[in-house]
């Protein structure tokens, strides 16, 4: 294409051109900012709004804090004292909390099968005058398990495991146990060494 314009028209068109670029790009770019700048504002808005959610939520939460405080130190009190209460006892009745008994025994048990119930209690092989004289050395501990086992094999691994460990003697597993194939809730009884 021919361009039969005088160079100074030219000139002056390439101008306009140069300025009608530069003022679309600054218009471009100042919607940009001022978008920019309103997305930024409704954010700060809409966190302002929830800090203060949070600010009230927080207030009426320590509010009743404070005022539970009271009353749970009541009830922790009333718990502690029931527990007290129930360590005595087992302290009168020589039943103890025998929780050494418990790693040396999940080291001997399958990862499947888990107890139900463990009783500790000492063997008293004397009458009730010599029981008083008797030596806590003579005593046994008696060990009585209930648990659920899933497969006749994991629990014929425990079976085995507990009849080799040292520190049982007079192991008693009852025929009982073999009756079920799966799902087998078992019992078993061993005295401690």
């Amino acid at each position: 294409m021919i361009n039969l314009l005088p160079e100074a028209e030219q000139a002056v068109i390439k101008k306009e051109l140069k300025i009608k670029i530069r003022s679309c790009f600054l218009f471009c770019c100042s919607i940009f900012l001022i978008s920019l700048f309103l997305i930024v504002a409704i954010f700060d808005v809409y966190w302002l709004g929830e800090k203060e959610d949070l600010k009230i939520e927080f207030n009426s939460l320590s509010k009743a804090i404070s005022h539970l405080e009271n009353s749970s130190s009541m009830k922790e009190k009333e718990r502690i004292e029931k527990n007290l209460s129930i360590f005595e006892k087992n302290l009168e009745s020589q039943t103890y909390f025998y929780s050494f008994l418990l790693k040396p025994l999940s080291q001997v048990t399958p990862a499947s099968i888990y107890f139900k119930s463990l009783s500790v209690t000492y063997s008293s092989p004397f009458s009730k005058k010599k029981k008083k004289n008797a030596k806590k050395n003579e005593r046994k501990l008696n060990v009585s398990l209930t648990g659920y086992a899933p497969n006749r094999i994991i629990l014929l691994e425990l079976k085995e495991n507990l009849e080799r460990a040292d520190w049982v003697t007079d192991f008693y597993f009852p025929p009982s146990n073999w009756i079920e194939d799966k799902d087998i809730n078992f019992y078993l009884r061993f005295n401690l060494k």
